[in-house]
């Protein structure tokens, strides 16, 4: 299921590039996906597009997730284009309208571009810690 499909043909070459079928590497990002999508609804519920009860009820739903992405229990649905739509469809499929205000004033680059940078982060700390050992040890 694509959520960007539009009623014009895409040459199969591009759509299989552009999506490409790389579900593990999508894994990796389950988490930072999902704390991301907290910040954000947070951040809509302080500009007020959310109300008190939506928001608990949306990040009870991220926490759900989120717990079973650390158990290794989530995963990509067939035919599912990516982690961020099988974070935004089991969400909604969990606790219905309130799951489909979360896209609200936020592209899909905008939620790549934040994963990416908490990923990185964990990444370069992970390395920085690495390097401390390593002159530690010399």
């Amino acid at each position: 299921m694509k959520l960007w499909n539009k009623s014009s043909d895409i040459d199969s070459k591009i759509e299989s590039f552009t999506i490409g079928n790389d579900p593990e590497y999508d894994m990796f990002l389950a988490s930072y996906d999902i704390k991301g999508s907290q910040a954000h609804a947070k951040m809509l519920h302080k500009v007020g597009f959310l109300s008190s009860s939506e928001l608990e009820s949306i990040l009870g739903g991220l926490d759900e997730i989120l717990k079973k992405v650390e158990e290794g229990q989530f995963k990509i649905d067939e035919g599912v284009e990516d982690i961020h739509s099988q974070v935004e469809f089991s969400l909604i499929q969990m606790i219905g309208e309130p799951g489909k205000k979360l896209h609200l004033a936020r592209s899909r680059n905008d939620q790549i571009a934040v994963d990416l940078k908490l990923y990185y982060r964990d990444q370069l700390s992970e390395i920085k810690n690495m390097v401390i050992e390593l002159t530690d040890s010399l």
